[in-house]
């Protein structure tokens, strides 16, 4: 296998992953289809493809929700505001999401590089 053989395959690990990472309750669904959606070009994905357009699906449903250090940095008022928006984001990433893993994660499976 060569450096970029290596390269695709393990990018493709990073993807299935973060999936299973979003199916057990470790990563939020949100941020787990934004790492999924860095990831596809180097792991040589097509996004306009079932899955993965999914992700892509999500990733612009919720482009306005804040995560990790941005997140942290907002005033605690604004947050508070926003907070219900932001969970009712992540519940519809779940619900989207979850079919969305458990293909991507079959179809790496069925497909390894």
């Amino acid at each position: 296998m060569s450096i970029g053989s290596t390269y695709v395959a393990q990018t493709r690990d990073k993807i299935a992953a973060t999936g299973r990472s979003m199916l057990a309750g470790d990563c939020s669904y949100i941020e787990g289809t934004r790492l999924i959606c860095g990831l596809l070009d180097s792991a040589r994905l097509d996004r306009l493809e079932q899955p993965f357009i999914r992700f892509v699906g999500i990733a612009s449903e919720t482009d306005e929700v804040p995560i990790g250090q941005v997140r942290e940095r907002w005033h605690p008022e604004a947050k508070i505001k926003l907070e219900t928006d932001w969970g009712d984001a992540e519940r519809y990433a779940k619900t989207s999401g979850e079919p969305a893993c458990r293909q991507a994660l079959e179809w790496l499976a069925a497909n390894p590089f």
